[in-house]
């Protein structure tokens, strides 16, 4: 499987030995997303763009794209999300 922008799986990581501490982006059957340290705790609280917006226009009401604030080898897909989703996830401000 082909990974976007050097985002892996939590699985895959979690296999590596060498492992630097990442945060997990996650998602439950709610539908609610959220970025998560391996211990479990949540450093914020995510949403998916809707198709209908842009990122820019998300942005300049004040929520960020999750890989502006998580440089992309910093993030862990888990549960519930696709690596190629990432980029269309944004942070609640």
């Amino acid at each position: 499987m082909v990974r976007e922008r050097g985002v892996v799986s939590a699985v895959q990581q979690a296999e590596r030995k060498d492992a630097m501490q990442q945060d997990i982006v996650s998602r439950n059957d709610k539908e609610e997303v959220w970025v998560e340290t391996p211990a479990g705790n949540v450093l914020a609280e995510c949403f998916f763009k809707a198709p209908d917006e842009t990122p820019e226009e998300l942005e300049h009401m004040g929520y960020p794209q999750l890989l502006h604030l998580y440089p992309p080898e910093e993030i862990l897909v888990g549960p519930g999300i696709t690596p190629d989703e990432v980029e269309e996830i944004f942070v609640e401000a």
